[in-house]
């Protein structure tokens, strides 16, 4: 192996642990990311459309007054 090729072999090498490091590195995050999100949402207390829904009220709107509805 000449002087150039060995280069070129470390620096191919050295690319190769860069990449496989940052693609670690974004698994992680994602992976990590993924759980945070899951462990923060509490299914059932909202609906799709951002309403909250409070027992047997539905409450709508910024002001949470406006489009409430009772379910008898």
């Amino acid at each position: 192996m000449n002087d150039e090729t060995f280069w070129l072999t470390v620096t191919n090498i050295s690319l190769c642990v860069v990449t496989v490091a940052c693609v670690v590195l974004f698994v992680r995050v994602m992976f990590r990311d993924i759980l945070h999100q899951r462990s923060k949402r509490a299914p059932g207390l909202t609906t799709s459309d951002g309403d909250e829904r409070l027992g047997n009220e539905q409450v709508s709107g910024q002001d949470g007054e406006a489009g409430r509805q009772t379910n008898e």
